[in-house]
C-alpha cells in the first residue's frame, strides 16, 4: 500500500545560555581583588621592606541605606597607608559600587606578607573581611660581619612575567646582590605547586645557573616554560629557590615566591552532535536502517576519552542491530568532526509518527577535567498497517452451454472493494488447464480500488483443438 508521506525535519537548535549575574540590593557586601600589586603602571613580582605599591580594591552589595564605609587593616602590622592623617595608618573611607579603589600602601617589613581587609560601618561593626597575600622578597637580614658574605634575592620592582597557555616563553628574573661581597656559583630553581600547575613538566627549564653575580650588581636568572593549552587563566604563585656560595666558599640559599601570570584566549572543548542523518525517507517498523550521526568539536582545545551513550533503547521502540550502544573515540582536536554509525530497528508494532532518540557524550580535557553534553533527536518512522482489504469477486460470466474445440469464448466479472480503506497495487490473473489458454493478457492490473469501488474485468479464453468433452476448471487470482 502507496502512500504519500510528509517527511518531517527536525532542526535541533543548540542555544548556549550565558550566565548573567545580577546584583540584588540586599546581597552580603563583598572585597574584590584582581590579585595584582603595582609601582606606577608596572605589574610588579613583590616588594620589599620600605618599598611602597599599590593595590586596587572594589566593594561591592550591601543595603543600599548603608553608608559612610570603611576600610581597615589594623591587623596587619606590615603595611601602613602611605598617604595617611595621623591615627589613620590603617583605615580608608570607601564608596560602593563597581569603581575600583585605588589604594597606595608602604611595606614596613616581610615578617607578615597578609593584608586582613575587613569593612566596616561607622559604627565600628564589621560587615566583611577578605584576606589577601602580598608577595614580599625577605631582605631582612642581620648586617654581616664580615665583606664576605653576599645575599641574593629576587630584585625588587621587577615586572611580573606574562605567558600565553600554548604557547612556550622564557622568562626572566632578576636575582640582586644587596651585599658588597660577590656571590658565585648561583644555582636557581623554580619549584611549582603539583596540585595546580599550568606547565608542561617535560618542557620545562627549572634551573638556571650563574657563574657571578658582584656586589651591589644584579643578572638575569633565564627560565624557558610550555604553558599547557588548557591553563587556566589567572596568576600563579611559583617559588624560586637560590643556592649560591661567598668567594671564600661558604654556602648560602634563599628562597621567594613569584608570581606568574597565565593568559588563555583558547575555547575549552565542547563536543556536540551537530548532525544526525537517515537517508532520504522515513524508517520503516521492523526495517533495518543506516543512522550516522556527527561530533564536532567546537572548541579550540583536544577532547579526549570521549564516549558516546544511546539512551531511550526499549524493544517496543527503538533498537540497535550489531551496533554497541557505547561508543567510544579517543581524541577529537579543536575544530573538527568525525562521523559515528549505526543500525537502528523500529520496532514492527511502531505506528507511524516521530519518535525521539537521545545521545549523550562524555570527554574530557588535557587537564582531565570531565564534561557532559545530551542531545535529543526526532526520527520518522513509517508504521505497517495490517489492516487486510475486504475484495471480493462478483457478477461472473461463462458461458453457459458447452464450449466447442477451437471456439473462443468469453469470461467476465467486477471486482469489489468492500473495506474502509484503499486497496492498492490490485492484480487479476486467471490459471486453466493447458487446452484452455487465454487469448487476451493472462493478468490484469487494476492499480488502485478506493472503498466501495468496483471494477470490470474481462478475459477471452480459447480451446485448443485438443480439448476432450469434459470440464475444464478456470481459477481467478486477485492480489493486492
Amino acid at each position: 500500500m502507496k502512500r504519500s508521506l510528509a517527511i518531517i525535519m527536525i532542526i535541533s537548535l543548540m542555544m548556549q545560555m550565558a550566565s548573567l549575574g545580577v546584583v540584588f540590593g540586599d546581597e552580603d557586601i563583598k572585597i574584590e581583588y584582581d590579585g595584582n600589586i603595582y609601582r606606577g603602571d608596572t605589574v610588579i613580582n613583590a616588594v620589599r621592606a620600605n618599598e611602597d605599591f599599590t593595590i586596587y580594591i572594589t566593594v561591592s552589595g550591601g543595603d543600599e541605606t548603608q553608608e559612610n564605609l570603611y576600610l581597615s587593616f589594623e591587623d596587619s602590622y606590615s603595611f601602613i597607608r602611605k598617604y595617611y592623617d595621623e591615627g589613620e595608618e590603617r583605615i580608608i573611607s570607601i564608596t560602593k559600587g563597581s569603581k575600583e579603589k585605588k589604594i597606595d600602601l608602604f611595606c614596613l617589613d616581610t615578617n607578615d606578607s597578609e593584608l586582613k581587609l575587613a569593612v566596616m560601618d561607622e559604627n565600628n561593626q564589621v560587615l566583611t573581611t577578605k584576606t589577601i597575600r602580598i608577595p614580599v622578597s625577605d631582605t631582612s637580614y642581620t648586617p654581616p660581619t664580615s665583606r664576605n658574605e653576599p645575599k641574593i634575592v629576587v630584585a625588587g620592582g621587577a615586572k611580573m612575567p606574562v605567558v600565553n597557555a600554548g604557547e612556550e616563553a622564557k622568562i626572566y628574573i632578576p636575582l640582586e646582590n644587596l651585599s658588597t661581597a660577590a656571590a658565585k656559583n648561583i644555582q636557581a630553581t623554580l619549584v611549582f605547586d603539583s596540585s595546580d600547575n599550568p606547565f608542561e613538566m617535560e618542557k620545562l627549564s627549572v634551573t638556571y645557573s650563574i657563574d657571578r653575580i658582584n656586589g651591589k650588581d644584579y643578572e638575569n636568572a633565564v627560565f624557558n616554560l610550555k604553558v599547557l593549552d588548557s591553563a587556566v587563566e589567572k596568576i600563579y604563585p611559583v617559588t624560586l629557590k637560590y643556592y649560591y656560595s661567598s668567594l671564600s666558599g661558604t654556602n648560602y640559599e634563599g628562597s621567594d615566591i613569584i608570581n606568574i601570570k597565565v593568559t588563555n584566549s583558547k575555547k575549552p572543548p565542547k563536543v556536540i552532535v551537530s548532525a544526525v542523518s537517515y537517508g532520504d525517507t522515513p524508517l520503516t517498523a521492523g526495517e533495518q536502517r543506516k543512522v550516522s550521526i556527527v561530533l564536532r568539536n567546537n572548541g579550540a582545545l583536544d577532547a579526549r576519552d570521549i564516549k558516546v551513550t544511546v539512551e531511550g533503547l526499549r524493544t517496543d521502540g527503538f533498537t540497535l542491530y550489531n551496533s554497541p550502544d557505547v561508543k567510544q573515540v579517543q581524541d577529537l582536536p579543536g575544530n573538527k568532526v568525525i562521523q559515528l554509525d549505526y543500525v537502528l530497528i523500529p520496532a514492527l508494532g511502531m505506528a507511524t509518527g516521530n519518535y525521539d532518540l537521545h545521545f549523550r557524550v562524555d570527554y574530557k580535557d588535557s587537564r582531565n577535567t570531565s564534561y557532559s553534553e545530551e542531545f535529543t533527536f526526532f526520527f520518522p518512522v513509517k508504521g505497517i498497517d495490517t489492516t487486510v482489504s475486504d475484495i471480493k469477486i462478483e457478477n461472473i460470466e461463462a458461458p453457459d452451454g458447452d464450449v466447442s474445440v477451437e471456439e473462443s469464448f468469453i469470461i467476465a466479472f467486477d471486482v469489489v472493494n468492500y473495506s474502509d480503506i484503499e486497496a492498492d497495487g490490485v492484480r487479476v490473473n486467471l490459471i486453466t488447464d493447458d487446452h484452455i489458454i487465454c487469448k487476451s493478457l493472462n493478468i490484469q492490473s487494476l492499480g488502485k480500488l478506493a472503498k466501495d469501488e468496483r471494477k470490470r474485468v474481462e478475459f477471452e479464453l480459447y480451446a485448443t483443438s485438443e480439448a476432450v468433452t469434459k470440464n475444464y476448471p478456470v481459477q481467478i487470482n486477485v492480489e493486492f
